[in-house]
């Protein structure tokens, strides 16, 4: 007993003093074997990311069409197909079937879709549309949005898509000539021959009855694909604004992240108007105290809040945007009164 506290005495101090141990009977630390004679040595050491292969199927084109047979003839359909919007891309099906000595890999997709090219008489609608029957005014309205329930791996179930607000999972994000952010998460797959599915397309209304023509309107889609627990990132959502002449405009914008307010604008395409107006940096302040939030407020004085008091345009709803560093627009509109 007392040879076997002499050894535990002998290690403490030893421990204390930053001193080296002895080394007991061949323990091996990495593919070195310490004896006697050797008793420290070096460890190479690396940084990297683990980087899992991914092995995903993705559809290389979206064909936007303006259906005039589509059953809801509206921007909301509710729980519908590809086919029942006025105006949409074919489902962009997204199958996963990444994995990885054996284990099933998730993936996020992040989607940025653009209007890259809109022609003359073209008038894009950012915030909510209803299509009215007979008109031949071409406007339109889309979103890139994640489908409620996305395609079957086999490809026999086509994707549902429901844009109504009751649909609590509702992710989309309004397709604008400054750009739009979707991330899609996708689950991992329980093997290699059975991917799991992730499914959006662009979807939204447009006036049918007007003389559409294939190059009125271009759509830019690009999108990254990385290995990735789910991010639930989503566009915030906005109530409409209103404000009267001379005062100040406060927003608050909830579930930023970390990202900041890169800009502010209004949009009106209507014609005669103005088509897009955007505010310099120094017309507006954000206060980024509140975690997640970022409050922007634009002085009562400002020249832009000056003009939509005027008439013509006092009164009247207009597309209003904010825009985030991390490439995601929110929607609502901007009502001065």
């Amino acid at each position: 007993m007392k040879l076997q506290l002499k050894k535990v005495a002998a290690v403490t101090l030893a421990m204390t003093m930053c001193l080296p141990c002895v080394a007991f009977a061949e323990e091996e630390i990495g593919r070195a074997t310490l004896d006697a004679a050797s008793q420290s040595g070096k460890i190479d050491t690396s940084f990297g990311v683990y980087a899992p292969p991914i092995t995903v199927n993705v559809p290389v084109k979206a064909n936007i069409r303006i259906n005039p047979l589509a059953e809801d003839n509206a921007s909301g359909a509710d729980s519908n197909t590809v086919k029942n919007f006025t105006v949409a891309s074919n489902s962009i099906d997204v199958r996963n079937s990444s994995m990885d000595d054996g284990t099933g890999i998730p993936v996020n997709v992040t989607v940025s879709a653009s209007i890259s090219k809109a022609a003359k008489g073209v008038m894009q609608v950012y915030s909510d549309f209803t299509p009215v029957e007979g008109s031949t005014q071409k406007k339109i309205h889309l979103d890139l949005a994640e489908a409620k329930t996305a395609a079957s791996a086999d490809g026999t179930t086509e994707a549902v898509y429901d844009m109504t607000s009751s649909n609590a999972n509702l992710n989309k994000a309004v397709v604008t000539k400054y750009g739009s952010l979707l991330s899609v998460d996708i689950d991992a797959p329980a093997d290699a021959d059975n991917p799991e599915v992730g499914s959006f397309a662009v979807v939204g209304g447009a006036n049918a009855n007007a003389d559409w023509r294939a190059d009125d309107i271009a759509v830019n889609i690009t999108y990254r694909i990385k290995a990735s627990k789910p991010l639930a990132v989503k566009t915030p959502t906005v109530a409409d604004l209103t404000v009267v002449g001379g005062s100040d405009l406060e927003i608050t914008v909830n579930g930023i992240g970390e990202a900041k307010v890169t800009a502010l604008g209004a949009h009106n395409d209507e014609a005669g108007k103005y088509g897009d107006y955007l505010w310099e940096a120094k017309a507006f302040t954000v206060d980024y105290s509140t975690s997640d939030q970022a409050t922007i407020t634009i002085k009562g004085t400002d020249a832009g809040l000056g003009v939509l008091a005027k008439d013509g345009y006092k009164g009247i709803a207009q597309d209003f945007i904010i825009g985030l560093s991390d490439g995601r627009m929110v929607v609502t509109t901007l009502t001065v009164n």
